[in-house]
């Protein structure tokens, strides 16, 4: 249960800043 919880804060330390990054570069394209 304690690693699956961690893996999930890994996930969202990994999308959430990679999410920001594609808004930002798709704001830019267009």
């Amino acid at each position: 249960m304690f690693f699956k919880n961690s893996l999930t804060i890994v996930w969202f330390r990994v999308l959430m800043p990679l999410f920001s990054v594609t808004c930002f570069i798709l704001a830019v394209l267009c």
